[in-house]
């Protein structure tokens, strides 16, 4: 009869167990969450922007800069070299209206203005101007007329006494 108790609790055990257990397994209304479909648009369109920026901006202004002999080869924990700064946020930026920002290059954490820039992904239209300036103009006009220029706000960024050490 003791053999049978025992038996009978550990049974009852085992199935108190399994039905609290059970219970634990998820529910039907399960809380996923998600972007919304239009976040991810507007991030794509945010990337084909940066990207088209990029290739018709920055690279040439960069190659423009290496081919003067200008070459930034230092460690820092700020970001080096020449980036670009896309005005907005990343929600109102569209592939099919002018997007606007600025390309800075940074030695160490102390950026250098170098030109605004105005792009329309969809019409392939990549232009820059000078700070101060009206009227936008392409990249290569700008590099034509900015060499000269460009060399010497670059030789004081070079040459700058303050070291930068990361």
């Amino acid at each position: 009869m003791k053999t049978n108790i025992v038996k009978v609790t550990l049974v009852l055990l085992v199935f108190t167990v399994a039905i609290s257990l059970s219970s634990f397994t998820g529910s039907k209304k399960m809380h996923v969450t998600t972007k919304p479909v239009t976040v991810i648009k507007y991030e794509s369109e945010y990337a084909a922007v940066r990207a088209f920026v990029e290739d018709n901006i920055t690279t040439p202004i960069r190659e423009q800069g290496t081919a003067n002999g200008v070459k930034i080869k230092s460690f820092s924990r700020c970001p080096s070299g020449y980036r670009s700064n896309i005005a907005g946020s990343s929600d109102s930026v569209k592939t099919s209206k002018f997007a606007y920002g600025k390309i800075n290059l940074y030695k160490g954490c102390s950026p250098v203005h170098v030109c605004d820039f105005r792009v329309c992904v969809d019409k392939a239209i990549a232009e820059v101007k000078n700070k101060g300036d009206k009227e936008y103009m392409t990249v290569r006009e700008w590099l034509e007329e900015n060499n000269s220029g460009k060399q010497e706000d670059v030789k004081t960024v070079k040459e700058s006494p303050k070291e930068i050490k990361g």
